[in-house]
Parts: structure tokens; C-alpha cells; sequence
């Protein structure tokens, strides 16, 4: 859930009405910058989810319905988002790599700045899926991590 999540913190902003509940009124949940790995970005496309989370969920909702549309990153891009980076791997078990594909050109064509690192040979934790080393390395994810912070942070 941590993909979506994030995801969501990035496009959602007040009007999608987060923050006026818990216990933290009156502050504001913008973030400035948004590093998505393996995001589920649209809950209204279950045929691009491979898990159908019954492990987790009882049931599952209605692909159509209010709650899947809310939760759904994608239905709260706008101009003024955060800027995104995604990072996919192309063997994800999980969620299709087109999921964020989708959304980084979304949000482009929002004139939001994003973009996507597809990491060939990596599950959805980006782990290799067999004896091949994943590329890039893991040692070069973290570095473009930490540019694309440097550059939207500072």
C-alpha cells in the first residue's frame, strides 16, 4: 500500500477532502516531492492487478465505486501535484508496470514534472526474479533516489 499511499498524499490536495479529519486540522498534507515504487495508481483497472488480495480483504470493492475512484491516484492528477518519480519492476508479480507508466504521462500532460525508472529483472520489491543481477543495480536506484530529492528538496 505504500506505493498508493504516497502516491496519493502527492495528487490529493484539499478539496479531495483529507485533511480535515484525524486528529491534525488545520494541516496541510501537500508533500513536495513523491518517490513511488510499485504503485498501485488506479483501483478502477483491477485486469492490470494481479493479486486479487483476498489474503487481505474479505471483500474486494466494486471497481466502479466511489471508494476505488477516491482511492485511485490517478483521478486527483492536477497541475499543481508534486513532482513524481516512479520507479517499476518489469517483473512485478503484483501490479502491471503500466499502472505508474500511466500515471507519469498523467501527470506530464498535467505539466507536472515526472518520471519512471523501469528496473528490468525486479519483482514488485524490486528484488531480482532470477539469477540475473536487476538493471539498474540497486546501489544506482538509490542514487537517482537521492538526486531526485536533492533536486526537488533543496
Amino acid at each position: 500500500a505504500g506505493g498508493q499511499l504516497v502516491a496519493l498524499l502527492g495528487t490529493a490536495d484539499g478539496s479531495a477532502g483529507f485533511d480535515e479529519v484525524g486528529g491534525f486540522q488545520g494541516i496541510s498534507s501537500d508533500v513536495q516531492a513523491v518517490i513511488a515504487l510499485s504503485a498501485i495508481t488506479d483501483f478502477t483497472s483491477p485486469d492490470e492487478l494481479r493479486d486479487d488480495y483476498s489474503r487481505v480483504f474479505r471483500t474486494w470493492p466494486d471497481p466502479a465505486s466511489p471508494e476505488m475512484i477516491q482511492a485511485s491516484p490517478v483521478t486527483h492528477v492536477t497541475p499543481d501535484d508534486a513532482p513524481f518519480f516512479f520507479i517499476v519492476g518489469d517483473e512485478d508479480e503484483l501490479v502491471l508496470p503500466e499502472q505508474s507508466v500511466c500515471m507519469d504521462q498523467l501527470l506530464r500532460n498535467a505539466g507536472v514534472s515526472s518520471s519512471l525508472l523501469r528496473v528490468l529483472h525486479a519483482d514488485h520489491d524490486l528484488e531480482p526474479t532470477s539469477a540475473v543481477p536487476t538493471d539498474p543495480s540497486s546501489a544506482t536506484i538509490i542514487s537517482r533516489m537521492a538526486e531526485f530529492f536533492d533536486q526537488h528538496l533543496r
